[in-house]
């Protein structure tokens, strides 16, 4: 340890710094000649740097993880999808090509490491080749996977790429600006290459591909701009700037608004709620393979449960930014507080109180955005169950009445007593409904003439005391209030009477071919 390390170590100790945390060499003797996290070289000093063990372990094997975790339940969520493939374009063959390159350059590498390199290979050098490998043919099945079932941006691939550059950053940044540790030429040039194409295949991935045949015919005449928004565009919710910008330089109308997209119409929700409504009611219906002991009703079906088995794709994806916002507000008074420590401290390196700021800042854009789109898959989560249940109601109810339309041929001719009831009270109804609302408007008039009348009499009280006009401008008050009062009586009795009639119509329909009869 040198001496300005030593001189620092103990003030920051005393901090409320992230030094406090991890203030310890941690050494992987089986991985690495080197430590896996020295404090000494890594943050207490002017020159931070990651040593040679991390980047080759933790910030390489990290996004590997992340990719390798989440492909089992991605490769599920692939599988539900219908047969839809995307046709092969330009960012398609890019993406191969680029990913072909880095299989190359692992290779390379890989070979390299086989060979004894320069004599100074580790074991997480023969690792790391290897893992790269399988990852990057990993991620090849996924995106054909992908263009097969109408994928045209994904979220888990372009935040594997997001998580491979920020990672290989600091290990690009040693191999470019560093030369006394003399690393490998080969393993730095194999780097860069993957480096470069990590930066590639991560912009290609922040880009929406072409649409399949499917998905070009089922637009609709004013088709919202989401359906070819990338993952990114959508997580910004970018899309929507055009119609902003519209809304901003004049009125909104009708035509502005674009149309529902076809997976959120109540055509698609219904026609999905309905498929796994009649095999939830066929696995109902079969019962146990035994016969029961005991005499049972009809077998019924939990209408949450089929919710939650029909809707949880659509509701994980909140349920997971719900949980990663929750874990993001934890960091914003951390951050603060480090930054307060390092202002009244004053002989931390400059760097750290740079480093705390655009932490702080990217933790509050990060929140924001999480935010956003949790609260938008709640909304969507929501109208599409909502939608549902609604539509499901409602082919319910216009199945009852047609049942009961088929009553009327054994009513006979009885039947249309109930229907010349109901032709005299719609019109009835109407009518009523017509002349509450013209009470309605009247009343509010006399209602804001007396309020004006009263607002001028208070403002020109001290003429009316002056000149004795107290009981002329009382009697004014009084006859506006008691027309006021018959309108009101008129409009009690009108709403009393369309109330008796709504409530009465049914049963007068169902007694009166009856009676007649």
């Amino acid at each position: 340890m040198t001496q300005a390390a030593a001189d620092v170590s103990p003030r920051i100790a005393m901090n409320n710094t992230p030094e406090n945390i991890t203030s310890e060499i941690i050494l992987l003797p089986g991985l690495c000649n080197d430590a896996l996290w020295d404090p000494y070289s890594t943050w207490y000093t002017e020159d931070p740097q990651f040593g040679r063990c991390a980047e080759r372990t933790v910030l390489l094997w990290a996004p590997c993880f992340l990719l390798w975790v989440c492909s089992p339940f991605y490769a599920l969520v692939l599988k539900r999808r219908r047969y839809d493939p995307v046709p092969w374009s330009a960012l398609a063959y890019t993406k191969v090509m680029v990913t072909g390159v880095v299989m190359a350059a692992a290779v390379v590498e890989g070979v390299w490491a086989g060979t004894g390199g320069y004599g100074s290979v580790t074991t997480a050098d023969f690792l790391a080749p290897p893992i790269l490998f399988v990852t990057y043919a990993l991620y090849l099945s996924l995106l054909v996977g992908e263009r097969r079932r109408g994928k045209r941006s994904s979220g888990l691939l372009w935040t594997y790429w997001l998580v491979a550059v920020t990672a290989g950053a600091p290990q690009l940044t040693t191999a470019v600006t560093t030369t006394s540790r003399q690393l490998p030429p080969l393993l730095v040039a194999t780097f860069v290459v993957q480096y470069l194409g990590y930066v590639v295949l991560f912009v290609a991935s922040s880009v929406n591909d072409v649409p399949s045949y499917l998905q070009r015919h089922a637009k609709t005449k004013n088709p919202s701009p989401e359906v070819d928004a990338s993952f990114l565009n959508r997580f910004i919710f970018f899309y929507n700037i055009p119609l902003i910008w519209r809304g901003w330089r004049r009125p909104l109308v009708d035509h502005d608004l674009h149309d529902v997209l076809p997976k959120n119409s109540a055509e698609t929700v219904y026609k999905a709620w309905r498929s796994s409504l009649d095999r939830e009611e066929g696995r109902a219906w079969e019962g146990p393979k035994a016969p029961p002991v005991t005499v049972q009703t009809q077998a019924k079906v939990s209408v949450v449960r089929h919710i939650l088995r029909q809707c949880y794709t659509i509701m994980l994806p909140p349920f997971i930014l719900c949980l990663l916002l929750e874990a993001v507000s934890f960091l914003s008074p951390v951050l603060v507080g480090w930054l307060i420590g390092f202002m009244e401290d004053g002989e931390e390196p400059a760097w750290h109180g740079y480093l705390y700021a655009v932490l702080l800042f990217v933790v509050c854009q990060v929140r924001s955005l999480l935010k956003n789109s949790y609260l938008y898959g709640v909304l969507v989560t929501s109208v599409n169950v909502r939608t549902a249940l609604m539509a499901a109601v409602y082919n319910k109810g216009n199945k009852h009445i047609l049942y009961y339309r088929s009553l009327s041929l054994f009513v006979g001719p009885s039947a249309l007593a109930g229907l010349a009831v109901i032709v005299i009270l719609i019109p009835s109804s109407s009518r009523i409904l017509s002349y509450t609302k013209t009470l309605q408007y009247n009343v509010m008039t006399l209602s804001d003439s007396r309020v004006k009348a009263l607002s001028e009499i208070i403002n020109g009280i001290k003429v009316l005391k002056l000149y004795a006009w107290e009981e002329s401008f009382t009697e004014r008050i009084k006859g506006i209030r008691d027309e006021e009062l018959k309108l009101l009586k008129r409009l009690a009795l009108c709403r009393s009477l369309s109330t008796f009639l709504f409530h009465s119509t049914p049963f007068l329909v169902s007694v009166w071919p009856f009676v007649y009869s």
